[in-house]
């Protein structure tokens, strides 16, 4: 089911199993990703990408680096980037819920792929000022280290040499 118009999403995610099947099923929906395995790629690649990213989706708890923090440092270069969190643990729901502020969202692990999807469409529909970036589409998805990695119909489109 694809649903996007081709938004650019950076998933953050230090799980490398999570981070694929977030990116896999948010791909699968036709969104480009960015994938990141920790906070400070995924604030670089948001930096690296302004203008384009849509949508920030990120765990909360990380060795290197919160959820949290990243948020604090996407707000300072980005103050409109949606912004939504996963987490599995309960206290982090709380906590987060607890200073819900506008542009962001909450997904609680684990959750199906079409959860996910529904909420990623939700936040994308209600962003007003982001949906002047969509009218550009880039296809730039990235593997786990932030190195660029091609979708299955740009490879066909790519000439040799």
């Amino acid at each position: 089911m694809n649903t996007s118009t081709g938004e650019t999403i950076v998933v953050v995610e230090d799980e490398a199993r999570v981070r694929f099947l977030v990116g896999r099923a948010l791909v699968k929906a036709g969104y480009d990703v960015l994938e990141a395995p920790d906070a400070r790629t995924g604030f670089r690649l948001v930096e690296a990408h302004a203008g384009r990213v849509r949508l920030l989706v990120t765990d909360v708890v990380m060795p290197r680096g919160s959820g949290r923090h990243l948020y604090e440092q996407v707000r300072r270069i980005q103050p409109h980037l949606p912004i939504l969190f996963m987490s599995g643990y309960p206290d982090e729901t709380v906590a987060l819920e607890g200073r819900a502020e506008a542009g962001t969202g909450f997904l609680r692990k684990p959750f199906s792929p079409e959860q996910l999807r529904a909420k990623v469409r939700a936040m994308l529909d209600s962003d007003v000022v982001g949906r002047q970036s969509a009218r550009t589409r880039f296809r730039t998805p990235t593997a786990g280290d932030g190195t660029l990695r091609r979708l299955p119909d740009q490879q066909a489109c790519q000439s040799s040499g």
